[in-house]
């Protein structure tokens, strides 16, 4: 059974879509399952796998919906020796059950492989995200150029901008190689749900991307997460203190401080 969790963990973090691995790290004499038995929680509430079945076992999928949503590993106590109807069991014992997130919630897809996006994977490779860098070019997009964790998207960009699993925890730069594509991108992306959306450029390139799409029907609502020009303004001049830059605004964003930076609106 263990070999079909792992194969569903390595599908799940291709499509990446959030799972949660409950383990059994601590199980006295009596209890229904053994020390490392195991059980998958899709973000659904479908599982693989068991750990004891029961009402025990609906807490601790219940609890595992909670940690998709939070992103953070918990390590739950039971004790089996209390009433059926509390845990559903009367076999006695006590359990621990690890819930580990197989993949961090928050992603960052970097649509544009060059330097100032090299640099960005490189710093946000220290960051809690899911790094996703999109370029058609496979003399920028490589794992010479990219050798910490993350995916490689190397089809079409347009292609790639529809089909890239975008939620809302997900945090999208972008900064292609042509104003045109930006903005292919920009139309492909603004509509669907994310947490942060920036396009790189001057103010008057942002303003003509504002003008276009409204000439298409777009409206104020649909750029109320849309920041640009994109990074806060520190002065940063080299493609790693533009990163810095945007990263930065990025976290602000995350914690709820963007708007209340003294200055910086």
């Amino acid at each position: 059974m263990d070999s079909k969790i792992y194969a569903k963990i390595n599908e799940m973090i291709s499509l990446q879509k959030q799972a949660i691995l409950t383990t059994l790290v601590n199980a006295t004499e009596g209890t229904p399952r053994k020390l490392g038995a195991k059980m998958l929680v899709m973000s659904d509430g479908s599982i693989l796998g068991t750990i004891g079945g029961g009402m025990f076992e609906k807490q601790v999928i219940d609890e595992a919906l909670k940690v998709c949503e939070t992103g953070v590993p918990v390590l739950l106590n039971k004790d089996l020796s209390v009433s059926e109807s509390e845990v559903g069991a009367v076999c006695g014992g006590q359990v621990s059950i690890f819930l580990e997130p197989i993949i961090k919630t928050s992603k960052l897809f970097i649509l544009g492989g060059g330097h100032v996006g090299k640099a960005i994977a490189e710093i946000a490779q220290y960051l809690d995200f899911s790094i996703n860098v999109i370029d058609d070019r496979p003399e920028w997009a490589n794992r010479d150029n990219y050798p910490m964790e993350c995916k490689l998207w190397t089809e079409d960009m347009l292609k790639s901008a529809e089909e890239i699993p975008v939620d809302k925890d997900s945090y999208i730069i972008i900064l292609t190689r042509s104003w045109k594509l930006d903005e292919g991108i920009f139309k492909r992306l603004i509509k669907k749900d994310y947490a942060y959306l920036g396009i790189i450029g001057s103010k008057n390139k942002i303003k003509i991307h504002r003008d276009n799409l409204f000439a298409e029907g777009y409206t104020e609502d649909d750029f109320k997460k849309v920041y640009g020009p994109i990074g806060l303004p520190i002065g940063a001049y080299s493609p790693h203190e533009i990163a810095i830059s945007i990263l930065a605004e990025i976290i602000a964003v995350m914690k709820g401080k963007r708007d209340k930076l003294q200055g910086w609106v």
